[in-house]
């Protein structure tokens, strides 16, 4: 729970946050998805069709129940998936592959890390683009409409908001947009639920990067470029247009409101250009880079069907007047030949060095070296062959560090250096299958829907990798839906936790980055330059910019020499994770005293009756047995023949149950598996009471019932009440008619009886089924303990008058006087705190040993509470004494009520 403070005059704006336990919870009836039906991906100019499906666990829809629903789009880089895509740029907002932050890299940020998956940062705000409200179909559904504009209007206003910055002729960046809808049921029960979808410019984005990060100025760029689609799969024979440009800042002083500061503006200068065509593999042009400055590589592609995608990728260039960083940021691009192996596969790896000709280490590692063994690089690339074996599951990191010695680089400035020697780092993690370990195990319910108290019969089956039944010791768990919806809840995959990616536990490191650049002679002074400010902006501050590390994706590479962690997947941002706001008030229903809710909309046609004779004759059996885990074995034993079944008597919830299973060899500890079904217990006439908790004595409410009809006709039904500890006020007996496949709620207004425990029975009878439950609730003593003081001096008799509470309920409560000579007789409740108190560290034991036995003189003659006896005081002592002396330093207590100080433990 997070609370906020607004800013005051004494103080700012602060926020506070405090975190407490839920206890009692209600389960769940229903659930709410948002779901879309197409399942092509969604580009600018698209109208997004979506649905908010409501429905209960026992199966049946969900009609009439009110929704709201609020859709909001957030702004978000989007990266195509596929390792082999990794080293290049997509798109227009993400960050620089080496400005990524995490666990030791470098750059300070950029990477958004949630469960294990890397998303770029959000840029860009939030934006509510539309709300609404309406009520869910015969199918339970609400359908929600929204034309994909790339300038959205913010909901309730008029004017789309432009993007920020200066006017652009560049196509749209993609976009998450996020559905979310809190669905009402009539019993007042609220339930949300919510989906996400990414909007894409174009059904296809180019791939761009550069050979370098950083430039010399007048070197050839080697410019490389892919197209792939939404997927991550590439695609060929697209033309592709490749822009460089470079960015000229340039800055003037200006005045505003009375102060001087500088002004900055950019303009893009196009310095050259190339047309390539897509293939498998990424297709280059060289271009030269004449002047120092920041480069952005821009490349342009149209999709089939005419729309247009931009993907931009930053580099450097320096030259004299330019800064120079430490060292060139080189990396080495490692390519996986596959995605994932078998054990017994042998992995290729090319590896794409920046130097012609290097030498180097190639270190295969898994949680420790499993190999290393030189490596020579002549032509700018080499390959790898790493043996995978069963081991290794599920990955192995293959990293390599190349050196190259000093060089001589013709027409250099002086002073820099450039031919320093320089090394390069990279890395691929390369993905195993845990087939081989998998049990493959399967859970077959008898039946798909069961009644209340039917015996579920669950056959499960184990198979091996090859599809041989396979022994295995399987744990079955039943839980009810509702309250696994509650946690989000999924059923455990014991491969997935014991056969995790593994840290490769190896860095790679460099001494070079250490060494001192060669030093020119210095040429003779020259006179003093007029005073000029020093440059304060963009690279020109100290050594920020590129750092001193290589590194490198893998397939794309990643690495760097301190020891990278793994490639992440990129993918689009996640949705906003807010709470949907309010959007509609709530809706008001009109109900009488002692019926069912009426609504206008909802009313129909009197067409079904009761026929008694048909009613009475449908069977029935009094619902009382509830339990949200219906079932638990841990030691289900599957033998040779794979297969063993398993009897569940079933509760009397109405509801959804979800069948989990997992399972482990009992001859081979490294194999494992897991398996789900749902079974729901449903009636064709069925009864939802909605009581509260508990009550006090004197209470009055509405208990509520919600009556389904899930037969195929309309029903007339008549639903009773009756229980003990209960008045019921109004009329037991309640008739109400309700459409096939939908609910009424019934309400009957009650009063508490007595205190102790009220049970109220509810009972439905229809030409169609029939149903009753039975449930209990505790009826508490209204009653809070209040205690008064009086105090004075007086040497004859004194009176004292007494004045009973005005609302005190004659049946209850009472009054305990106590007399005094002392104060100390209001002692009671602060020594019994000391002495029950059960945490046993040192300092708690002394102060609670302390304030007792310093009294102890005085207990002798004003006995309090449970000390005032001299053995239990004598036996706490004692205990105390051994607890502190078990401790470092202490001080014990004597059963005399002496201080000495504790034995020290050495």
């Amino acid at each position: 729970m997070q609370v906020s403070s607004p800013s005051g005059l004494f103080s700012s704006e602060r926020s506070f946050y405090h975190a407490f336990e839920v206890q009692q919870f209600r389960a769940p009836e229903f659930e709410v998805k948002v779901e879309r039906s197409a399942e092509a991906p969604l580009l600018y100019g698209d109208t997004l069709q979506a649905d908010i499906k409501a429905s209960y666990f026992h199966g049946a829809p969900m009609v009439g129940a009110q929704a709201d629903y609020t859709l909001r789009r957030q702004d978000s880089p989007y990266r195509p998936p596929g390792s082999e895509n990794e080293a290049f740029t997509f798109g227009q907002g993400g960050s620089e592959w080496w400005m990524w932050g995490g666990d030791g890299d470098f750059g300070g940020g950029g990477l958004y890390r949630g469960k294990g998956i890397g998303f770029p940062r959000p840029y860009g705000s939030g934006m509510l683009v539309r709300q609404g409200s309406g009520q869910t179909d015969a199918r339970g559904l609400l359908s929600v409409s929204h034309l994909l504009a790339a300038v959205e209007t913010p909901w309730g206003e008029k004017t789309p908001v432009p993007p920020a910055g200066p006017k652009s002729e560049d196509p749209p960046s993609a976009s998450t947009y996020t559905l979310e809808a809190n669905v009402t049921d009539e019993n007042r029960q609220a339930i949300a639920g919510r989906a996400t979808y990414v909007v894409h410019p174009a059904s296809e984005y180019a791939g761009v990067r550069a050979d370098r990060s950083v430039y010399r100025a007048g070197e050839r760029a080697r410019l490389e470029a892919v197209v792939v689609d939404v997927d991550g799969k590439r695609i060929t024979g697209r033309d592709v247009q490749v822009k460089l440009v470079r960015k000229e800042t340039s800055r003037a002083a200006v005045q505003e409101n009375g102060s001087w500061q500088y002004k900055y503006d950019t303009v893009d200068v196009e310095v050259g250009s190339c047309a390539l065509v897509s293939a498998d593999a990424p297709v280059n042009c060289e271009l030269v880079v004449d002047k120092a400055g920041s480069y952005d590589i821009r490349a342009l592609i149209t999709d089939p069907k005419g729309h247009k995608s931009l993907s931009k990728h930053p580099f450097y260039v320096y030259g004299e007047d330019a800064v120079v960083w430490q060292q060139d940021q080189h990396r080495v691009d490692m390519v996986p030949d596959k995605r994932t192996y078998e054990p017994g596969d042998k992995a290729t790896v090319l590896v794409r060095s920046p130097f012609d000709k290097a030498r180097g280490l190639v270190v295969i590692a898994r949680e420790g070296i499993v190999s290393h063994y030189p490596i020579e690089v002549k032509g700018g690339a080499a390959t790898l062959e790493v043996p995978i074996d069963e081991a290794q599951i599920p990955n192995v990191r293959a990293s390599v560090l190349l050196v190259r010695g000093r060089v001589d680089v013709p027409g250099a400035p002086p002073g820099q250096d450039l031919g320093r020697p320089a090394f390069a780092v990279g890395q691929v993690d390369l993905k195993i299958e845990a087939t081989r370990k998998k049990i493959a195990l399967e859970v077959l319910p008898e039946k798909q829907e069961v009644a209340p108290k039917d015996t579920l019969k669950l056959k499960i089956k184990a198979k091996d990798a090859a599809g041989a039944p396979q022994k295995a010791a399987v744990a079955v768990m039943v839980v009810d839906e509702g309250v696994l919806s509650l946690m989000g809840f999924q059923t455990p995959d014991p491969l997935a936790f014991f056969h995790h990616d593994r840290d490769p536990g190896v860095s790679l490191y460099d001494m070079r980055q250490f060494l001192l650049a060669k030093k020119d002679p210095e040429p003779p002074p020259s006179p003093a330059p007029a005073p000029e400010e020093a440059p304060t902006d963009g690279l020109l501050n100290g050594d920020t910019g590129l750092g001193m590390r290589g590194a490198g994706k893998g397939g794309g590479g990643a690495g760097y020499f301190g020891g990278a962690p793994a490639a992440d997947k990129a993918m689009a941002m996640p949705a906003p994770t807010a709470p949907m706001a309010a959007v509609v008030e709530e809706h008001k229903e009109a109900e009488a005293s002692n019926g069912p809710m009426k609504k206008a909309k909802r009313q129909v046609a009197q067409t079904a009756t009761l026929d008694a004779t048909a009613a009475m004759s449908q069977p029935i059996s009094l619902r009382s047995l509830f339990a949200t885990t219906a079932y638990f074995n841990a030691e289900v034993a599957i033998d040779a023949s794979g297969e063993a079944t398993v009897e569940i008597p079933m509760p009397e919830n109405l509801t959804s149950f979800r069948v989990m299973a997992v399972a482990v060899d009992p001859d081979q500890a490294d194999r494992f598996g897991s398996g789900e079904a749902n079974v729901k217990v449903r009636k064709p006439i069925m009864l939802r009471p909605s009581l509260p908790r508990f009550a006090n004595f004197g209470d009055k409410f509405e208990a509520s019932v919600m009556v389904d009809n899930q037969t195929s006709e309309p029903q007339a039904i008549l639903v009773g009440t009756r229980g003990s500890n209960v008045v019921i006020s109004g009329e037991p007996t309640v008739g109400v008619e309700i459409p096939a496949g939908e609910s009424r709620e019934v309400r009957f207004p009650m009063a508490v009886d007595r205190v102790g425990t009220m049970r109220v029975q509810f009972a439905a009878l229809s030409n169609g089924g029939r149903d009753a439950t039975e449930l209990a609730l505790p009826v508490h003593y209204p009653a809070t303990r209040q205690a008064f003081a009086d105090y004075g001096v007086t040497d004859a008799s004194i009176a004292r008058t007494l004045k009973v509470p005005e609302d005190a309920l004659p049946a209850f409560g009472g009054l305990e006087l106590s007399m005094s000579s002392t104060a100390l007789t209001g002692l009671e409740d602060a020594v019994d705190f000391l002495v029950g108190y059960r945490y046993e560290c040192t300092e708690q034991l002394a102060s609670r040993l302390l304030p007792i036995f310093v009294l102890g003189p005085v207990l002798e003659q004003f006995p309090i509470a449970s000390v005032s006896d001299l053995a239990k005081r004598q036996a706490l002592g004692a205990e105390g004494s051994r607890g502190c002396s078990r401790g470092r330093t202490g001080t014990a207590a004597s059963a005399t009520g002496t201080i000495r100080p504790a034995a020290r433990r050495t």
